[in-house]
Formats: structure tokens, sequence, C-alpha cells
């Protein structure tokens, strides 16, 4: 996340921050995510509906197969952004018809809305706002308090 922020240490801590708030720990999160796009080069649409059947014993079939056995478990846009970076590997198309085949036919979770799917997609610019909003807390917030201090 954030790689083309300019300032790299101000970007590691909103993404640390973002994940404290979340009670996870940002250097897992990158782990797995590493993991999960380091399986994903080189496979086919074909592959990774096989993997969300749970059939394999790769990354993405562990996690179909946890969703599968949690009658609890819904579909989150933060699932979908996952869903839209195995498009963006595999060079698979990213439409809500494809996102819900995913997730409805290979899944096998039939409650899930095509509207949710679509969110999923807008979720990228709500994120984009939002470091914004959290940057100019964490960077301008001070400046403009030195500069009524006269300390700038």
């Amino acid at each position: 996340m954030l790689k083309n922020y300019p300032e790299k240490e101000f970007a590691l801590r909103i993404n640390d921050a973002l994940a404290k708030s979340l009670l996870m720990d940002y250097s897992s999160i990158k782990s797995d995510a590493a993991k999960i796009s380091s399986w994903a080069e080189g496979k086919t649409t074909a592959d990774i509906s096989e993997a969300l059947r749970g059939e394999g014993s790769s990354p993405v079939s562990s996690i179909a197969k946890a969703a599968k056995e949690d009658e609890f478990w819904l579909y989150t846009k933060f699932f979908g952004i996952g869903l839209i970076k195995l498009m963006e590997i595999t060079g698979t198309e990213a439409t809500a018809d494809a996102m819900e085949g995913w997730v409805k036919d290979d899944m096998g979770k039939a409650s899930q809305k095509v509207s949710a799917l679509r969110r999923a997609s807008r979720v990228r610019v709500f994120f984009v706002v939002f470091c914004a909003v959290v940057w100019m807390h964490l960077y301008l917030h001070p400046l403009q308090k030195m500069k009524k201090f006269g300390n700038l």
C-alpha cells in the first residue's frame, strides 16, 4: 500500500496505523499478501476458480476452505480488493460477473449480492481519499501548530 507515496516514512506509519486500528500486524499482512501474489503468478482464471472451490493446498484454497466452513462468513470490501488483485495478476477482466462467479459459484457463498461485489472495485478511491486525510492530519496539522507558535 502507498508504494507511490512521496514520503516513505509517513507511508510506513500510515500503513502501520491502519493495521493496528484493525488489531493486525502490517508486516504479517505484507507477508501474507506476498505469499498469495507469488502463488498467483502464472496462474489462470481457471486455476483461481479451482483454488476458490477449496481444491489443492494453495494459500487461496486455504482461505476458501475456511470461508466455506464458516456459516457466518461475509464478503467484505477487503476480500474484494484481494480478488481484484488476483484478477490483475492473472489477467482476468475485473467485472462484477467474474467476481460473482468466483464468490457465488466457486466458493458457494450464494448470499452474496452483486452490488456489494461492485462496491469493492470503488474501495480504492475511498482508500486514496482516506490516506490523504490521514496524511493531512499527520503532516500538515503539526506544521500549522509550528507556524502558530513561531517554530517554523
